[in-house]
């Protein structure tokens, strides 16, 4: 039902009941489930929406990530990158923040269209601008661009609510006036 609940933005209700269905939510033999992984994804989401980027929240995207980790789930693993690098990029915190989206990457390759290595490609070309790796942010950003589709893109509006190619598009720019390219 956590489906409902975060498509409805009842963030409260979706919060409480992950909350508690996390607190019983059995392993298989000590090994993680399909159950759990989908319990802290739902738990993850609604916490952002109720609390924000904080430092439990982070706690949570990492015990999802390291559920979906262990079950080999690329999809879910993807989805957890984004608040974890979100967070370190807001908190200026760019090498860790380089190493979750190099993660990232490393994970888009597993996953069979190119709609994540574009999300990985804009979080290496984002980081590595702040960090002022300029040439290689350019490239980062600019293949981002190449590679993204409107579905993959929108996949993206519609979960997170943020769109990366208006980000990728100014970062570039940016990153262009800084190499003396107005």
């Amino acid at each position: 039902s956590s489906s409902i609940w975060l498509s409805k933005a009842l963030f409260a209700e979706c919060h409480e009941w992950t909350t508690r269905a996390a607190a019983v939510a059995p392993s298989k033999d000590g090994q993680a489930t399909e159950q759990q992984l989908l319990i802290y994804l739902a738990l993850a989401s609604a916490e952002i929406f109720t609390v924000g980027l904080s430092e439990q929240v982070m706690v949570i995207w990492t015990k999802a990530l390291k559920l979906a980790e262990s079950l080999h789930d690329v999809p879910s693993q993807l989805i957890c990158y984004l608040p974890l690098w979100g967070r370190k990029i807001r908190a200026a915190l760019y090498d860790d923040a380089l190493d979750s989206a190099q993660r990232c990457a490393e994970a888009a390759k597993k996953a069979p269209d190119p709609g994540p290595a574009a999300m990985a490609e804009w979080m290496l070309g984002h980081t590595k601008h702040h960090l002022g790796r300029l040439a290689e942010a350019r490239v980062h950003l600019q293949h981002s661009l190449d590679i993204d589709t409107e579905k993959a893109r929108l996949a993206q509006v519609n979960a997170a609510g943020y769109d990366r190619r208006v980000d990728t598009l100014g970062n570039l720019a940016s990153t262009l006036w800084l190499q003396g390219f107005p």
